[in-house]
C-alpha cells in the first residue's frame, strides 16, 4: 500500500474567468489531477472563497446546464440562474458529488506508510469499530485546501466511536493561512468513546468539536485545538499511564 487506506474527498477546481453572462472557465491546478470531467449537467456547484474555505455570505449557488471541455485541464461551464461572485483564485465545490452518508466500520488498518482514513465531505461521515494500528502520519487526517492538492469539501457532520487507535491519533486541519474564529473552515466533529494507545488530537479551524469518554493507555490523551478553534468540548476522558 502506497497510500490511505480509504481517501474520500473532491477536488477544487480554480475559477480563472467569466465568459458572458452564464459561464465560467474552471481550472484542474495539482498536476495530478485532471483530465476528467468534474461536473456534470444538473450538478449544484458553490464558490469557495479560496482565502478561509467557507462560501460568500448570500453568494447564490447555481446549476450546471453544460460542461465543456476546452483541455485536460480546462473546463467551461454554464450555468442556471444568477452569476455567483468571485474573487482572485476561488474555486469552485461540486456540492452534488459528496456523498451523503460515508460509514466506515470494522476495518483494521496496520503500518500504512502515511495516513489511515483521509475524510472530507459535507456529507454525515461515521467512523466506528475500526483498529487504525501504527500509521507513519495520522490515522485519521480532515484537510481541505485550495493552496496545494486542492482537495474538497469541508466538514459538516462528522462521528469518530467506538475505534482503537494504536500509535497514531486525529488531525483535523486545513491550509487556510490565517483561519477566523467566526467563519471556520469544519464544524460539528465528535470524538467519542474510543481506545487510544498513543498518539493525539489536534484541530485546526473548528467550531464545535466534542471529545468526550475517550480512553488512552500509556500516556495522558493529548488534546491541542489551537486558536483558531471555537466551541470544544474536552470531558470524560480516562488515561491510564503505565510507569516501570
Amino acid at each position: 500500500m502506497q497510500d490511505d487506506a480509504l481517501n474520500c474527498h473532491g477536488t477544487y477546481l480554480r475559477i480563472v474567468e467569466k465568459r458572458g453572462d452564464q459561464q465560467l472557465l474552471a481550472r484542474f491546478v495539482h498536476p495530478q489531477t485532471y483530465g476528467f470531467a468534474p461536473y456534470t449537467i444538473g450538478d449544484e456547484i458553490a464558490v469557495m472563497n479560496a482565502k478561509i474555505l467557507r462560501e460568500y455570505p448570500s453568494n447564490p449557488r447555481a446549476m450546471v446546464s453544460k460542461v465543456e471541455r476546452i483541455t485536460d485541464k480546462d473546463w467551461l461551464i454554464t450555468i442556471q440562474g444568477t452569476m455567483p461572485t468571485f474573487d482572485k483564485d476561488d474555486v469552485i465545490d461540486n456540492i452534488t458529488w459528496d456523498p451523503s452518508l460515508l460509514t466506515i466500520r470494522n476495518c483494521h488498518v496496520s503500518v500504512d506508510p502515511v495516513r489511515g482514513f483521509l475524510l472530507a465531505s459535507r456529507g454525515k461521515i461515521v467512523v466506528e469499530n475500526n483498529t487504525l494500528d501504527h500509521c507513519a502520519m495520522s490515522a485519521i487526517l480532515v484537510e481541505g485546501d485550495a493552496m496545494g492538492w486542492f482537495e474538497s469539501s469541508p466538514i459538516r457532520d462528522l462521528r469518530i466511536e467506538h475505534n482503537h487507535f494504536l500509535s497514531c491519533g486525529i488531525s483535523i486541519t486545513t491550509s487556510v493561512k490565517e483561519p477566523k474564529l467566526d467563519e471556520p473552515v469544519h464544524e460539528n466533529i465528535r470524538i467519542l468513546n474510543n481506545n487510544f494507545n498513543g498518539g493525539s488530537i489536534q484541530a485546526k479551524s473548528v467550531k464545535g468539536m466534542r471529545v468526550e469518554g475517550n480512553r488512552c493507555v500509556g500516556s495522558a490523551l493529548m488534546v491541542k485545538p489551537d486558536e483558531s478553534c471555537t466551541d470544544i468540548t474536552v470531558k470524560d476522558n480516562i488515561s491510564r499511564v503505565v510507569t516501570e
